[in-house]
């Protein structure tokens, strides 16, 4: 099963003395397409040192908007927690491979993409660490609006569950709620 990785698209700059990273981001690479995208920001917290745009290796501190219909101003504010980043010169060219690593209220995630010097852009695919199941079974049950309930069930030997952020927790007309339950492989069948 492949899963779209949310990817996040912006600009280093200068902002108030600080180096900032921001941009947009989206769910996937085809919702960013289509216009399905918030806003991101990441400040360096080491020392800058100086006027020049220039990608440096450290932690950032930052956010994301997520929409959220029942929030001021249709959005909630999530913060990112100790985002390490890391820049790598591509041999040959005048690229850098970017890997981070950092955390939100959704769960531990790994940050990989590219850095381009001469504009200052950079994008990087954000990937959640997944739950394993090991020897269980994995119920999803589906919750949707008008009361409608559709249930699957998986028994697996080893399956990844969706990442947290996936789940939607609020039941409206136009919502859907999403539960998981997992039986350990310790359970009685």
């Amino acid at each position: 099963m492949v899963t779209e990785k949310p990817i996040l698209r912006g600009l280093f700059k200068i902002s108030e003395g600080r180096l900032v990273w921001s941009g947009k981001w989206a769910m996937s690479s085809q919702k960013f397409k289509e216009g399905e995208k918030s806003k991101f920001k990441f400040i360096f917290t080491g020392d800058f040192g100086g006027d020049k745009v220039e990608a440096k290796d450290g932690v950032y501190k930052g956010y994301f908007l997520l929409k959220d219909a029942s929030a001021d101003g249709g959005y909630t504010k999530v913060p990112e927690k100790k985002v390490k980043l890391k820049f790598v010169k591509i041999d040959d060219a005048e690229m850098f491979e970017v890997e981070g690593t950092g955390s939100n209220k959704f769960g531990e995630f790994k940050l990989q993409g590219k850095y381009d010097p001469k504009s200052n852009k950079m994008a990087l695919e954000k990937e959640y660490k997944q739950a394993e199941v090991c020897n269980g079974l994995t119920v999803i049950l589906m919750l949707e609006p008008g009361n409608n309930c559709v249930l699957r069930m998986t028994k697996t030997k080893t399956e990844s569950l969706m990442p947290t952020y996936m789940m939607k927790k609020k039941m409206s007309k136009s919502m859907t709620m999403v539960m998981i339950l997992t039986r350990a492989k310790n359970w009685p069948s």
